[in-house]
This record gives C-alpha cells, sequence and structure tokens, in this order.
C-alpha cells in the first residue's frame, strides 16, 4: 500500500525520478509508468500531481532554480553585482549541465527561457515599473547562448561567457534601459 505523503514530497519524488530516467535513457522513450516504478508511487498518483512529463521538467527545474535562489542574491543593479550574478547563475548551470541538456534537448528549452526573464524582471517588477522591452533583447540573448554553451557541454570558460554577455550588456545600456 502507498505511503501518504505531502504534495512537496509526491512532486519532488516524481521529478527526481524522472531526473534519474533521464540520465540513462531517451526522454522519448521514459512512460508514465517508468517514472513512477522509479518513484515506486502509483501511476494514478502522477495524474494527481502533473498532466504531462514536460509538466514534471518544468517542475524538477523551478526547484532547482528555488535552490539556486536560495544560496545566492541576485542584484543587476550595477555592472559589478550583474556580472557577479551572471557568474553564479553560469556556475549553477554548469554543475546541473547533465539534466539540464537534457531538458533542453527534449524541447523544454523554453524553461530556461521562463527564468532568465523572471531575473531580468524582476527589479523592474519589484520597484512597480514597466519593464522596458529591450529587457527581452538581453533576456534572448542570454537564452539562446545558455542553450548554445549547455549543448557543448559547458566547453567555454565561465568568465570568457560573463565577458561576452556583459559586453553586450554594457554595449546595449543594459543598466539604462
Amino acid at each position: 500500500m502507498e505511503k501518504l505523503y505531502s504534495v512537496d514530497v509526491v512532486k519532488i519524488r516524481i521529478s527526481e525520478a524522472l531526473a534519474q530516467l533521464i540520465s540513462t535513457r531517451p526522454f522519448d522513450s521514459i512512460s508514465v509508468t517508468d517514472i513512477m516504478d522509479e518513484a515506486q508511487m502509483s501511476r494514478a498518483t502522477f495524474y494527481r500531481h502533473f498532466s504531462t512529463k514536460e509538466e514534471v521538467i518544468a517542475y524538477y527545474f523551478d526547484r532547482l532554480a528555488a535552490r539556486f535562489k536560495l544560496n545566492r542574491t541576485m542584484d543587476f543593479s550595477t555592472y559589478d553585482n550583474a556580472k557577479r550574478s551572471v557568474e553564479m547563475v553560469l556556475d549553477a548551470i554548469k554543475k546541473n549541465k547533465k539534466i539540464l541538456g537534457k531538458i533542453v534537448a527534449v524541447g523544454c528549452g523554453d524553461i530556461i527561457l521562463r527564468y532568465v526573464d523572471m531575473q531580468l524582471e524582476k527589479p523592474y517588477v519589484e520597484s512597480g515599473v514597466r519593464v522596458p522591452l529591450g529587457v527581452y533583447i538581453y533576456s534572448g540573448a542570454i537564452y539562446n547562448l545558455t542553450l548554445k554553451w549547455i549543448m557543448e557541454d559547458c566547453a567555454t570558460d565561465i568568465s570568457e561567457l560573463t565577458s561576452m554577455i556583459m559586453l553586450s550588456a554594457t554595449n546595449g545600456s543594459m543598466f539604462n534601459l
């Protein structure tokens, strides 16, 4: 008989089970039954919490991003703060490149774009100011650069990548949008 757990614990177990399976098999070959066998839970439990495997991936990434944010303060208010923040994000991506590569490979890279958007929008939203559309130029560029970097196994050095991002941001006056 299945034990009763909190919603968070169940979702975490399901997302961790999928992450474990993704690390050994192609996403398309993984069924809901496979995930729930790995999580040692019933198939019905899956559908009480998720509709699709893609939702599980989004949940996993959101948890990864939340863990990252709990340990770091993101600050894009000045050049130096932004540079440190970019380096921290790239370091977290590199540490999790295996699962992020799988997320990108299965066509769920938009989860990363959503995260980048949230980080760049945050100072404007918190201050009650309309987010300038120029922010999305940087968001899109960082997203595309990050996807390429992940797919190349994070081969480019973090400091070199940070310099590219910061050069682009300062040339476009990101800090004065």
